[in-house]
């Protein structure tokens, strides 16, 4: 495993056991170099990467927003349309509100949802 993805996995888990709580901030650049013994493009891959599966939103001079992934997690797996989450009851209202979610972590999202349904696609057509 290359040294980011190893970083990464170590930021993501100390998010997910709340050692970095939600709204705050992780701590800079040149702070996480030191404490990963990391190139400063290595620290900025495992961001990216945190960025890009939406547990950070990066802020251009104030640092790396941690994001409260228990209100955005929600279970898909199976579900090919929207009609299914309405009727499973995971979504209730049509409408969605977002606050403070960086552009890649809406993209991951649409990339996920894609999957979804190519995936499902792919499958209907073996069926036939």
């Amino acid at each position: 495993m290359a040294k980011y993805q190893e970083i990464y996995e170590r930021l993501r888990a100390k998010i997910i056991n709340k050692k970095y709580k939600p709204n705050t901030y992780l701590p800079g650049e040149y702070e996480l170099m030191e404490q990963y013994d990391a190139s400063r493009d290595t620290i900025r891959k495992a961001l990216n990467l945190l960025s890009l599966n939406g547990y950070i939103q990066k802020e251009k001079g104030k640092g790396s927003l941690v994001l409260d992934t228990s209100i955005i997690s929600f279970p898909v797996s199976g579900l090919t349309s929207y009609k299914e989450l309405e009727t499973a009851n995971i979504v209730k209202s049509t409408k969605i509100l977002f606050k403070n979610v960086s552009y890649n972590f809406i993209l991951s999202l649409l990339k996920g949802l894609a999957f979804i349904f190519f995936t499902s696609s792919k499958k209907e057509k073996r069926k036939r």
